[in-house]
């Protein structure tokens, strides 16, 4: 049965179906999601070796160097366990390469440059990185590391000289989660060396009073900023940061919202992805990822002032950057080679570190794979490109399709990066679009032999728009993303009062429209176009969803159109 306390919108229960969540025990699963219910860490393949290598490590006194990812995945999973660490009272090393100059994972100069300045004994634990660095693994042994790799991505046939490899995805794992952020993967090392400190004596280590659930607020921004999908053992993480973020301790933490206007109790799933992880990935996009860790790490209030304007100052630079990239890759494309080759693959004067939101935005566009890459500095250097993938198309497995004309790759099914030489490039291009013109007709037939589950927009008349049940729904809901979309609506007769353009070009709109006791105000972006088309002396039809607006502190409810026509 439902528990007494949970009512149910019929909109919201209608939407809850249509996402196959149906009876009451998942309805209030879904609704109050406890972190009782998470699975055991040593579900894990292979995590009670990597705890044994931990534990060596801590009662032996070697060092240890935690190497994580310059993307907010990677930068929270390294200040996750650094903090950890740091709470065990053992000072550890950690390092993210440089995305302009190093690249992604491991690299051989930085490990001997590391591994100089350490002791003999050292353990290396990469986060987020480190599944597809065979021949850097091999180097990392060579030094005399011990190495626990924990990592997400899809795994190699060949993985390397690891001593420990916790990743979800690795076969015969019988962890239920395989859609894990690296983040959360780095959380559950933490919780089980925490697990096995307080349940045996070790040396030099005293039992720790660590409470695991301070941390999820780095899980939560992680795991929402990697884009993978919100439920199961997600949801459960990210629900409790969310909790986290609303009473935050962190010094680090408290300063970047205040410094993005965002309040602690009132986040959700949009804010993190559109400003809060946005700023965190601009620093390693722009070759600072240290600033932002920085950030996640920082106690001191005027230096994290520093940094966190700094953060909002890289990030306004990404922008520029974005902008321009950009524009250079809507000249490069021809709109017939696209729906031809079912792809997007370019390469040009990109900026390295933008890669991925140029080839994101070309998805969001076009609805196909886009693989953006860089020219390279000659003949004689590798190219670096990112790839991006619409729903249902499995990147990953392309890129394995074309693998021969890679110098390396790796990723996942929505998202990769790779390199190649540039005199290679032509045949790798027309090995993929051949690739994807396959794909695509292979998964149009599958599609038409399942049924398509229905997921679009709830019938709701827009003057229920604000009704209080229907808001606090949302707002248990959170946070949307992918896997859990934020719910949408659609009333086929709004009545608007008045309707204006803003926007340096009329691209937005705000309007007002008719309701039963009072009028309600309605701002559609990017719906300039739409919205110049619309008669106020007739109905239209309107696709909206009420959302948190914080703007300036100040926090309310809004109505906000996707979708306006008559």
């Amino acid at each position: 049965m439902i528990t007494p306390r949970l009512s149910i919108h019929p909109a919201i229960r209608t939407h809850l179906q249509r996402q196959g969540i149906t009876d009451d025990t998942t309805v209030a699963n879904h609704f109050y999601p406890s972190l009782a219910d998470l699975p055991s860490p040593n579900l894990f393949r292979s995590m009670e070796r990597a705890v044994d290598l931990v534990v060596t490590a801590l009662s032996e006194g070697h060092d240890i160097l935690v190497w994580g990812d310059y993307d907010v995945d990677g930068i929270t999973a390294t200040a996750l366990l650094v903090e950890f660490f740091n709470q065990l009272g053992v000072s550890v090393r950690s390092y993210i390469p440089n995305r302009l100059s190093e690249g992604y994972g491991l690299n051989e100069p930085a490990l001997r440059l590391l591994a100089a300045e350490m002791s003999a004994e050292k353990l290396l634990i990469t986060v987020d990185c480190g599944i597809g660095n065979r021949r850097e693994l091999a180097c990392a042994k060579e030094l005399g590391f011990t190495v626990i790799v924990t990592d997400h991505h899809q795994v190699p046939q060949d993985v390397g000289a690891a001593d420990a490899v916790i990743n979800p995805k690795q076969q015969e794992c019988c962890f239920p989660c395989k859609d894990l952020a690296g983040v959360g993967v780095a959380f559950y090392l933490a919780a089980a060396i925490r697990a096995r400190i307080n349940g045996n004596k070790i040396d030099k280590i005293d039992k720790c009073e660590i409470n695991m659930k301070s941390f999820l607020d780095f899980v939560c921004i992680g795991t929402i900023a990697d884009v993978v999908p919100l439920t199961g053992v997600n949801r459960l993480l990210v629900k409790g940061g969310f909790e986290v973020l609303a009473h935050s301790g962190r010094a680090g933490m408290t300063a970047l919202l205040a410094e993005l206007g965002i309040t602690g109790d009132w986040l959700s799933g949009e804010q993190v992805s559109f400003h809060i992880a946005p700023v965190l990935n601009a620093a390693g996009r722009l070759g600072a990822a240290d600033v932002s860790l920085a950030v996640l790490a920082g106690r001191d209030q005027d230096e994290l002032k520093g940094l966190t304007s700094q953060l909002v100052a890289l990030n306004a630079q990404r922008k520029q950057v974005g902008k321009h990239d950009l524009e250079n890759a809507l000249h490069l494309i021809d709109i017939y080679s696209i729906e031809r080759d079912k792809s997007i693959v370019l390469h040009g004067s990109f900026h390295e570190g933008i890669l991925g939101i140029t080839a994101a935005r070309l998805v969001e566009r076009y609805g196909v794979p886009a693989l953006v890459c860089s020219s390279g500095r000659g003949d004689h250097h590798a190219m670096k490109g990112s790839a991006r993938a619409p729903a249902g198309f499995h990147l990953y497995d392309a890129m394995c399709s074309c693998s021969r004309y890679l110098t390396s790759f790796g990723g996942h099914a929505a998202a990769a990066g790779f390199s190649l030489q540039p005199a290679l490039f032509e045949e790798f291009k027309s090995a993929f679009q051949l690739t994807a013109r396959t794909m695509f007709a292979e998964q149009r037939s599958a599609e038409g032999d399942r049924e398509v589950k229905m997921v679009g927009p709830v019938a709701l008349p827009l003057r229920e728009a604000l009704d209080p049940l229907l808001l606090n729904n949302l707002k248990q809901l959170e946070p949307f993303g992918e896997g859990n979309p934020r719910p949408l609506f659609i009333d086929d007769a709004v009545r608007l009062v008045s309707l204006s353009l803003f926007g340096g070009q009329g691209e937005h709109f705000k309007a007002v429209a008719r309701g039963s006791y009072q009028n309600l105000a309605v701002v559609g972006f990017r719906l300039g176009g739409a919205a110049r088309a619309i008669d106020l002396s007739a109905p239209c039809s309107l696709l909206y969803s009420p959302v948190i607006d914080s703007y300036n502190g100040h926090i309310s409810w809004k109505i906000r159109a996707e979708n306006i026509w008559q």
